[in-house]
């Protein structure tokens, strides 16, 4: 994958302390993390979207006003996605908790600051082992399954 001694991708992986082998989890991470994301949007938008219906505003194109809420809960970040959906009732308490680890092991990646960075976390375990990976993956699969139920039962 180039990152053979010399390779110009070398530094960048030495720079935040990175094995080539450990690319493929942090790699992944980062996609759960967009993945929940789009879940919490959708889900918050079908709850205004359901909503509306009760409320008994007349929408004459179903899909397009869909498509207008979800595009407006997309412009924020995914704290404000995460803390609308709590809002909504859309996430248990360890439901909420997870978003929120997912979001801080993130951000702490990303948005570097002095004495911040470090490869993401999850439960005190690095994602980029197989104990972080695999528990932080599955406890995404367990609140994109939720939303999924709920969103079923919408």
């Amino acid at each position: 994958m180039g990152t053979e001694p010399g390779h110009p991708w070398r530094p960048f992986l030495e720079q935040f302390g990175i094995q080539p082998q450990e690319l493929e989890r942090l790699a992944l991470f980062l996609l759960a993390h967009a993945h929940l994301d789009r879940w919490l949007i959708h889900a918050i938008a079908l709850k205004g979207f359901s909503d509306r219906v009760k409320s008994g505003a007349v929408i004459a194109d179903p899909d397009a006003a869909m498509d207008a809420l979800i595009a407006q809960y997309a412009g924020g970040p995914f704290g404000d996605h995460m803390h609308r959906a709590n809002r909504d009732g859309l996430l248990r308490p360890d439901m909420f908790s997870i978003c929120d680890k997912v979001n801080e092991a993130r951000n702490h990646f990303l948005h570097w600051k002095p004495g911040r960075f470090r490869v993401p976390s999850y439960q005190g375990q690095p994602v980029t082992t197989e104990a972080g990976f695999v528990q932080c993956l599955s406890d995404v699969g367990t609140v994109v399954a939720a939303l999924a139920d709920r969103m079923d039962a919408t």
